[in-house]
């Protein structure tokens, strides 16, 4: 899908898709995955002050939900399920 996801060790991280870049806190309890928004932008920035795309922006503090199964991170996303394989970076 060609999106990116950094978490750092002191708990924040830096996701970033074709379209976005978002920026919060993360944490773990069990294999939940807990990635709560502080800070999500376009990268077109003209499309963040266009009130038909802003309306799809996550509010700070938005939580997104996966799953750690091995080295893969399950959501399900408007009723699709999305996996998404992990590669450590060093």
């Amino acid at each position: 899908m060609g999106s990116s996801l950094a978490l750092n060790k002191d708990s924040t991280f830096y996701l970033e898709t074709c379209a976005i870049k978002e920026y919060g806190k993360w944490k773990t309890t069990g294999r939940k995955l807990y990635l709560i928004c502080d800070t999500m932008f376009y990268k077109i920035d003209s499309l963040n002050y266009k009130p038909e795309y802003v309306k799809y922006l996550k509010q700070k503090n938005a939580v997104d939900t996966f799953t750690i199964r091995g080295n893969k991170l399950i959501r399900f996303f408007k009723e699709q399920k999305m996996i998404e394989r992990l590669k450590k970076v060093e």
